[in-house]
Parts: C-alpha cells; sequence; structure tokens
C-alpha cells in the first residue's frame, strides 16, 4: 500500500481477480462486458465513477499489465484507504434486457 496525500493528484491501477476452481488466485484483466465502478474512501461524500459501456472506457485507460488504470485528477477525495464498488452487467439470456 502506498501512502498518498489526500489532496494530490495519482493515479492507481485496478487489478480483477477471481478464484480458479482449484483454489488459486487469478488476474481476469478487464471484463468484455458493460461495468461501472465508483471509487471512493470511507465517510466521503465524493466518488470518482469509471465505467465500461459498449467496449468504451470512461474515465479510465488498459494498464500494460490488463489492468485498469484511472488518474484521478482533482478528486476531493478525504483521506483514507481507497476503495473500490464495481457493478457488472453480465450477459443473462433469460433477463428481459438481456443482463443479470
Amino acid at each position: 500500500m502506498e501512502k498518498v496525500y489526500h489532496r494530490d493528484d495519482f493515479a492507481v491501477t485496478i487489478r480483477l481477480r477471481a478464484i480458479d476452481r482449484e483454489g488459486n488466485t487469478v488476474d481476469v484483466g478487464v471484463p468484455p462486458f458493460d461495468w461501472g465502478a465508483r471509487l471512493f474512501t470511507p465517510g466521503s461524500p465524493r466518488f470518482v465513477a469509471i465505467s465500461q459501456k459498449d467496449g468504451v472506457a470512461q474515465g479510465w485507460t488498459p494498464a500494460d499489465d490488463g489492468g485498469i488504470r484511472v488518474h484521478l485528477d482533482r478528486h476531493g477525495l478525504w483521506p483514507g484507504r481507497l476503495m473500490a464498488e464495481f457493478a457488472f452487467a453480465l450477459p443473462g439470456e433469460g433477463y428481459p434486457d438481456g443482463s443479470q
């Protein structure tokens, strides 16, 4: 973990991971379907939104290692641990809108 002064601009790379059938942690890269996330610090009323819609990145760029690179510029987040909350639009044929 790297400490950053809460008023400074900074960049962070998010690596999404999953557990495989053998119980190993594996990097999954950027999901190929639509998703959204908000980056925040506990107690802060502000957050930074990122997403991918129809394959177009919003608020982030692909990192060289397959992660999600976010540049937080004038973010206004309060001091504290940076957290991320993701919502995935998983393809699902049984749902009226086509995603779960």
